[in-house]
């Protein structure tokens, strides 16, 4: 079956629309609605169910929140040393404090303690939820 865009099946709309779909059709079932050309789908849309939908959303906000914790995490870890040392902040000492962690530690010391701070912004995210 092949339904409009506003999910009315076609036959309804137009009866002599199933020989000829090569030109756009320009009634509607109803009097008196504005002469607005219909688009043909193969079949309406699939809707989501609540769960469904709502566990899409989960998973996407989820996905969200870790992708931003990952991509500030070196900034972060940089903030949390500076936090914790003597040091006055400068953003050219920052800086140079990214670089010693690259030399110490490899690149991948920058993102040192993502992981935790990961689960714990989603076990933020979920208490907020409630």
């Amino acid at each position: 079956m092949v339904w409009s865009v506003d999910r009315t099946p076609l036959e309804e709309i137009a009866p002599e629309a199933s020989s000829s779909r090569s030109r756009p059709l320009r009634r509607h079932a109803r009097r008196g609605a504005p002469s607005v050309p219909v688009e043909v789908l193969p079949e309406p849309p699939r809707q989501l169910g609540r769960g469904a939908r709502f566990a899409t959303h989960l998973c996407a906000g989820a996905l969200a929140g870790a992708t931003a914790k990952t991509i500030e995490a070196p900034l972060d870890r940089v903030k949390i040393i500076f936090q914790v040392s003597k040091q006055p902040f400068s953003f050219r000492a920052a800086g140079r404090q990214m670089v010693a962690i690259v030399r110490n530690e490899g690149v991948q010391g920058l993102w040192k303690g993502n992981g935790e701070a990961t689960l714990r912004q989603r076990a933020r995210a979920l208490r907020k939820r409630r």
